[in-house]
């Protein structure tokens, strides 16, 4: 059924990647054009080394399988920076940059 719609031209999201039933082994059996990282894949990415190890193994397997990637919770300068240097395409959260 994702493939038929995908052929009408529907983009295909899984959200809230890491928990739940959105596990590893459905990203690629899925016909996916999007994957949406959840909040708690982020948490800590600028004092945790491991956070951020799972974030770029994460990213990586996006940018192999040809699926942007969209990092949830961003809500802070550094982590921003982070994923960004990681690669990921896009990211959503609460972030306030300052304008001069």
């Amino acid at each position: 059924m994702l493939e038929t719609l995908r052929r009408e031209g529907v983009r295909i999201a899984m959200d809230n990647f890491g928990t739940g039933n959105a596990a590893f082994g459905q990203i690629r059996r899925l016909p996916l054009d999007c994957v949406k990282l959840d909040r708690s894949l982020m948490a800590d990415l600028y004092t945790d080394v491991g956070a951020q190890g799972v974030a770029a193994a994460v990213l990586a397997m996006t940018r192999t399988l040809r699926i942007r990637s969209v990092a949830q919770g961003i809500e802070d300068p550094e982590s921003l920076e982070i994923v960004c240097c990681l690669g990921c395409d896009e990211v959503q959260g609460a972030l306030h940059l300052a304008t001069t």
